[in-house]
């Protein structure tokens, strides 16, 4: 008769406290070492995840820009991480891990956030809360302004340094993206497909100019660099890959295509160039790559329509472009691709030079 030998309580322990350590291990060794190197560009810069640089698109619903994964300003990067309501904030001598929710944008000592409704800014430093407004949601916040809007007839524009410094601009429509570049306010307004572009001086908040553009396409990575209203288009009727980037010229009222590729994923911009990634995929089981020429990290100069390869490397799930750096953000899964979309082990940052 054979007799069973149970295992005694303290291997028991230690089997488990070995698989804890491996899984520990296996953690913080494959998580990548971020290293960046100092950005001496001094704009206001934030990702475009989701298909807008002031909101987000979800199910067909609006967000504010705070889930945005990146947000620069004057050196620092403003990272978020996906495993927690926090973010980590990449100074040029020191990294800082601060507090935050989904619902909210952190710029320094500042936030703003969303609270039942009604929009709150907070001063970390000095322990200040005060309530913006009632059924309001954020739409910019740049470190030095936030701006909402009122039940889509204005827009309140509040410095974040005094609260009683308050301007006013009256609208009416859907807004769908804001910017402020070369001392310009930039909003533009959707009504089905007709977009309306205002442009105001952001000392005086005078209204410059006002244009209107209408196409039967959804527009997607909108943006206002210098005199061109840029966006990208998919082919919805065929169901292609195909994606055409186009560019609206504010002063003659031209449209012309800046560049053609296939498969884009991540889209971002600075001043005088586009930068995206694009990668061919399959699903089966996991989700992997698809060897394609159009695979890779692409840029394309504006102006000229020029398009070169800056890295085989394709798999992103964010860009941000100062003048200096391209800043390439993937989230790092604690499964492979496809298998679960919701177990984060963090992410991984790239920096790479553009100038």
């Amino acid at each position: 008769m054979k007799v069973k030998k149970k295992l005694s309580p303290l291997i028991i322990c230690l089997i488990i406290l070995s698989a804890l350590l491996l899984f520990i291990a296996f953690f913080v060794l494959s998580k990548e070492k971020v290293d960046l190197k100092p950005d001496s560009d001094t704009s206001y810069y934030n990702s475009y995840e989701y298909g807008c640089n002031s909101m987000r698109i979800y199910n067909g619903k609006r967000f504010p820009m705070s889930d945005d994964y990146m947000v620069y300003k004057d050196g620092n990067l403003y990272v978020k991480d996906p495993m927690y309501y926090r973010a980590d904030i990449y100074y040029s001598d020191r990294k800082e891990n601060v507090s935050t929710s989904i619902t909210s944008q952190r710029i320094e000592n500042i936030e703003v956030y969303c609270d039942d409704g009604s929009l709150y800014m907070e001063n970390h430093a000095t322990q200040e809360k005060q309530k913006l407004d009632e059924q309001s949601q954020i739409l910019f916040f740049d470190g030095d302004r936030v701006l909402y809007s009122v039940d889509k007839k204005k827009l309140v524009i509040v410095d974040a340094k005094n609260i009683n410094d308050r301007k006013e601009i009256d609208y009416i429509g859907e807004i769908f993206y804001i910017s402020i570049n070369s001392n310009t306010l930039n909003v533009i307004t959707k009504d089905e497909y007709k977009y309306e572009i205002f442009q105001y001086d952001v000392d005086t908040y005078l209204q410059k100019s006002h244009f209107e553009h209408s196409t039967l396409s959804d527009l997607d990575e909108p943006a206002i660099i210098n005199d061109y209203f840029l966006y990208c288009c998919k082919d919805l009727i065929n169901t292609s890959e195909e994606c055409t980037f186009l560019k609206y010229n504010l002063k003659t009222g031209e449209i012309s295509r800046a560049a053609l590729h296939n498969y884009v994923q991540s889209v971002t911009y600075n001043n005088n160039k586009i930068y995206f990634s694009a990668e061919k995929s399959e699903w089966n089981i996991v989700r992997t790559t698809v060897e394609d020429e159009n695979n890779g990290l692409w840029e394309v100069d504006i102006e000229t329509g020029t398009k070169k390869k800056l890295s085989d490397e394709c798999i992103f799930d964010d860009l941000l472009a100062t003048e200096n750096y391209l800043y390439c953000y993937r989230i790092d899964y604690l499964l492979p691709r496809g298998m679960d979309n919701d177990g984060y082990k963090g992410y991984s940052l790239k920096q790479i030079p553009i100038n």
